[in-house]
């Protein structure tokens, strides 16, 4: 019986990290469309943060954070989830109105692009090993 309600609480977990993953990716994709739009308009906004890299500049938080966070893969502290929303330029209440929007079918969406990207990073270092060869 304690087996089972600790996978429970687990598998909960792994939907809320997969969720504010969903939540971050989508945020990261508006700022970096904001980005282009204005790239092509010729306006520059020092304070857009448009990528991980930004973000991990900005926030004080590594960059292996940030990217484990956007596949769900890490649990974060509430100072610095606060410390990505502040930097990403959106109000606490503006990214937990987001999050709560999330649907299930957009986390199945954003789970499938993880998948996918991890297997072309695989193949991309598997190529890179055979080339050395």
């Amino acid at each position: 019986m304690v087996q089972l309600s600790i996978s429970m609480q687990e598998k909960g977990k792994e939907y809320i990290k997969l969720k504010l993953a969903t939540c971050f990716r989508i945020i990261l994709k508006s700022k970096k469309n904001l980005d282009l739009e204005n790239k092509a308009k010729n306006i520059e906004d020092v304070r857009l943060v448009a990528s991980m890299r930004q973000l991990e500049a900005e926030s004080g938080l590594s960059y292996t954070i940030i990217q484990n966070v956007s596949v769900g893969k890490r649990d974060l502290q509430f100072t610095s989830l606060i410390a990505l929303i502040e930097n990403l330029g959106i109000s606490f209440s503006e990214f937990a109105g987001l999050y709560d929007t999330i649907t299930e079918k957009q986390m199945i969406e954003e789970k499938a692009l993880i998948e996918k990207n991890k297997i072309k990073k695989k193949v991309k270092s598997k190529k890179s090993v055979e080339n050395m060869k």
